[in-house]
């Protein structure tokens, strides 16, 4: 238990680190502050959830102390809480007679992951509706295109996509986000040897036909349908799609790892991967999720494993 409070405070110190860097000036505080929910993870997999909430309450705390009431709101509800709700949901596990564990499903989890990320998509929808906002972005856009040849109707034209494609956008990107400092905390943890959970498969991730269906359907809504009713189910097409995206990389990384044995290849694969999406994003994500939605009607790693004879 003693060794357990310093571990969460670290963890929570870390954290609001990460968090404020980028108001420092320092050159890689937005880098940094990519990272903020790694700490709070770290916290949660190697002891548990009970923990990540120590750690974000400390967090919490340290925000309030140098950012104001709001900040400090703004993390505990955006970063603290859904780090709390995902590694609950992990470290979930039932006894076996034989003294083993069953741990909660990877499926489940990816489902979690995929409300967290539509509750993201509906608060930014909600807060860009507020009238301070929509005055602030309005005064942004016409002081940005002043200069610029454009009319009015053009410039509504670019609010309102502007308007459309923010909420999906931040949603998707909360759950990449969440799932790198997810599985990068539990690798640490593995390899510290003080992780709760020996392993966290996302090359178990199976998501159901209809999750494509869905996906087929709001896409074509949101593509379709004017106004707030197409925008809705363009953040349930941003969740689905991320998810497929997840899937995707379940089916590379099965893959890969059948041919060449695991280790070195996937390690390869990986660093490959993070550098094309950084250079490439768009096309790297939309690979993923076709490879995603391609598995679920033609069971790739299932035939993988029956032609390797694995």
């Amino acid at each position: 238990m003693n060794a357990r409070v310093p571990i969460a405070i670290a963890c929570g110190l870390a954290a609001a680190l990460c968090n404020l860097a980028p108001q420092s000036g320092f050159p890689g505080g937005l880098m940094l502050s990519l990272v903020t929910s790694l700490p709070l993870f770290y916290a949660g997999l190697t002891q548990s959830w009970l923990w990540a909430l120590v750690a974000g309450l400390v967090a919490t705390g340290v925000m309030l102390a140098f950012g104001g009431g709001w900040m400090a709101l703004i993390f505990l509800a955006a970063t603290a809480m859904p780090v709390i709700v995902l590694v609950r949901q992990a470290l979930l596990a039932q006894p076996l007679q034989d003294g083993g564990l069953i741990w909660y499903p990877v499926d489940r989890l990816a489902w979690w992951l995929g409300g967290i990320g539509l509750l993201f998509g509906l608060g930014v929808f909600m807060v860009m509706e507020t009238g301070p906002f929509r005055e602030t972005v309005d005064q942004v856009f016409q002081a940005v295109f002043a200069t610029a040849e454009m009319s009015e109707t053009d410039l509504a034209r670019f609010q309102e996509m502007f308007r459309r494609i923010i909420p999906p956008v931040f949603a998707g990107s909360t759950m990449l986000l969440l799932v790198f400092n997810g599985a990068l905390a539990q690798w640490i943890a593995r390899r510290s040897g003080r992780a709760v959970r020996a392993e966290l498969p996302l090359a178990g991730l199976r998501l159901p036909m209809a999750a494509a269906v869905a996906l087929a359907a709001a896409s074509l809504g949101s593509a379709v349908i004017p106004g707030d009713a197409g925008l809705l189910l363009a953040i349930a097409a941003a969740v689905l799609s991320t998810l497929f995206v997840l899937q995707g990389l379940a089916v590379a990384h099965r893959l890969i790892g059948s041919r060449t044995g695991g280790g070195g290849g996937l390690a390869i694969f990986y660093v490959v991967a993070l550098i094309m999406l950084f250079g490439l994003t768009p096309l790297v994500i939309l690979m993923l999720m076709l490879l995603g939605v391609a598995d679920c009607f033609l069971d790739l790693r299932r035939r993988n494993t029956s032609g390797t004879g694995t």
